[in-house]
């Protein structure tokens, strides 16, 4: 029986009977891609809200720790200070981790979120390389602690000095970076928060850099000052107050130092009678100075702090002692006793040659007062100066003061003017031009109107010790700015009696004015950069006061005016000065560092 062909099936007949039908259509596959990229949108965007929380937290727990760690160094905790370091450290380096991270980089191609996660990484990665390349190689070097600077048997480490001058140029330049680095952050369409802080960061930075560039040159130039690379000598000036002289007093008391590679040592002690008075000014001197002044005073030795300007003292003093010995010294610095008694307060009690012990508590009166009652020949009084000053270079270099208590005794002295310094190298000199322990004026108004009052004894006598002062000035710049002027009142009270001032010792009392008794104080007034004197008047004269002289001296007009008193008695002065049209800064009065600090007051009406 004849069979039937088999028909043959289509392939794709067959294939199709077991293919599953696709739940999905390309429909709900665009919207499953959607969807998945919402969620690491979403996702993303909780990752990126949690860093940027993270980060705002380290943020702000850095800026704390920060002011934590100024707030010690203001009161001379050091180590405080540095052991903080870290948590700032540790702060910085999450901020910038969370910032760099690709999600992040991410989410900055988005609009408008991205302008502020761009600013913000930027932000973040200035302040982590600011404290590690600028920050952390200080604290390296100081990782021993501030005492580990100190000097030990006479002798400063010198390589210390040197390790702590590369990491101070590595903060400096990494300073200069940081700076530039946030000038080109664009805030352009960045919410407050974030525009505020890159404004408030360039400041902070801007007002930094300066300082820390002038800190590089300082430090930088110290092994050199210590004698590290070649033996240094220097003066050091030990003015006597109660003889009070623009810059602070008679220089009857001189130490000579020598330094070298870090080692200290007291090589001479001479005195007042060491230089001869007939021998004329040993320096040049310009016109103006000396037609002031008069040549003859600048022929004393004890008369270079005469001139308010310490570089001239400074090469007054180098001059006298090249025409004695021969010796050019590299500096010469001036420490009166008042600095000294602050500096007491770091070393504790020291007992002198004497046997009588120097404190704190002590130190002004008995250099300042009591050696005229124990001691009545000149020649033992500067010993006992020269010995007291001895002592005390000795506890500083040789034992174990107190460094936060050092620096701030340093620091204050340099403050007040107690504490000066010039250098006879010219490029060390320069910088020292314009910082405060330099001992000059302002040469311009921009900043500050300093105006100088300077007490010069003129009696011969040791009666600055009993004299009260105060200044008080007025810049009427701000209400009359094309016809500005500016006012001193300055008084002057002897604050002993009669019968205090019989029983003092006769070399105190005037050598000069017995008939009738009474000193003379010289009250040299300086003006305005570039400003012209106009008057001077009196309220209460005491027995006389009187212009004697009307000149100008650095850029500045300048009068003299003689003021006499009797015991008890008290005189009243103003002076007015001219200036040309133009912008002032504040009033800002400087003074000659007295025994009894002078009282300042200053007033800038119609100033902001």
């Amino acid at each position: 029986m004849p069979t039937k062909p088999l028909e043959k099936q289509p392939q794709h007949e067959g294939k199709a009977r077991y293919r599953a039908k696709s739940p999905w259509g390309t429909k709900q596959k665009v919207l499953l891609g959607a969807g998945i990229v919402v969620a690491l949108v979403i996702l993303g965007g909780i990752w990126v809200g949690a860093l940027a929380l993270s980060t705002k937290s380290s943020l702000e727990h850095a800026q704390a720790t920060i002011g934590e760690i100024q707030e010690k160094a203001a009161a001379q905790d050091f180590e405080g200070a540095l052991a903080l370091v870290d948590d700032v450290k540790s702060d910085t380096a999450t901020a910038a981790s969370n910032t760099n991270q690709p999600v992040w980089r991410l989410f900055e191609l988005t609009p408008v979120l991205g302008t502020n996660l761009t600013a913000v990484r930027q932000i973040s990665t200035v302040i982590d390389d600011l404290v590690v390349k600028g920050i952390d190689p200080i604290v390296e070097v100081a990782g021993d602690g501030v005492d580990s600077f100190k000097p030990v048997d006479g002798r400063i480490d010198v390589q210390k000095i040197r390790d702590l001058a590369a990491a101070v140029a590595l903060a400096d330049d990494q300073v200069t970076a940081s700076v530039t680095a946030v000038e080109a952050i664009n805030t352009d369409g960045t919410i407050g928060q974030v525009s505020e802080a890159t404004t408030m960061i360039q400041g902070l930075l801007t007002d930094a850099a300066e300082p820390v560039h002038q800190a590089r040159g300082v430090i930088d130039a110290l092994p050199a000052i210590l004698g590290g690379d070649a033996p240094r000598n220097y003066i050091l000036l030990f003015p006597n107050n109660a003889e009070s002289v623009s810059l602070g007093g008679n220089t009857a008391a001189w130490v000579l130092l020598n330094v070298t590679d870090g080692a200290i040592a007291i090589t001479g002690q001479p005195s007042s009678q060491d230089f001869p008075r007939d021998e004329g000014v040993p320096i040049a001197l310009p016109a103006e100075p000396l037609q002031f002044y008069g040549a003859d005073l600048f022929s004393y030795a004890t008369n270079v702090e005469l001139r308010p300007d310490f570089p001239t003292a400074g090469a007054l003093a180098q001059g006298f002692w090249q025409r004695e010995s021969g010796q050019v010294v590299d500096g010469v610095l001036s420490f009166d006793p008042i600095a000294l008694s602050y500096l007491l307060q770091a070393t504790g009690p020291l007992t002198l040659p004497t046997g009588e012990v120097l404190q704190a508590d002590n130190a002004v009166k008995m250099l300042l007062s009591d050696v005229y009652a124990n001691y009545t020949v000149p020649a033992q009084q500067d010993a006992f100066f020269a010995g007291a000053a001895a002592a005390v270079f000795s506890a500083v270099t040789t034992s174990t003061p107190d460094i936060p208590l050092l620096v701030n005794a340093l620091s204050r002295s340099v403050e007040e003017h107690r504490l000066m310094a010039w250098s006879a190298l010219p490029a060390e000199q320069e910088l020292l031009a314009g910082t405060t322990i330099a001992g000059t004026l302002a040469t311009d108004n921009a900043d500050k109107t300093e105006i100088g009052v300077f007490f010069v004894e003129n009696s011969a006598s040791k009666m600055s010790y009993y004299l009260n002062t105060a200044v008080a000035l007025t810049n009427n710049s701000c209400l009359t700015p094309e016809t500005p002027n500016f006012n001193a009142s300055i008084s002057l009270n002897s604050s002993i009696s009669a019968a205090e001032y019989s029983a003092l010792p006769a070399y105190v009392k005037s050598q000069v004015y017995l008939r009738p008794v009474k000193t003379r104080t010289l009250v040299y007034v300086y003006g305005p950069v570039g400003g012209a004197y106009i008057d001077t008047t009196w309220n209460q004269s005491g027995m006389l006061s009187e212009v004697v002289s009307v000149g100008t001296d650095l850029g500045r007009p300048v009068v003299a005016i003689a003021v006499d008193l009797r015991p008890g008695e008290t005189s009243n002065v103003s002076v007015t000065f001219a200036g040309a049209p133009g912008e002032y800064g504040p009033a800002e009065a400087r003074v000659t560092p007295m025994i009894n600090a002078t009282t300042v007051g200053t007033a800038n009406p119609g100033c902001e």
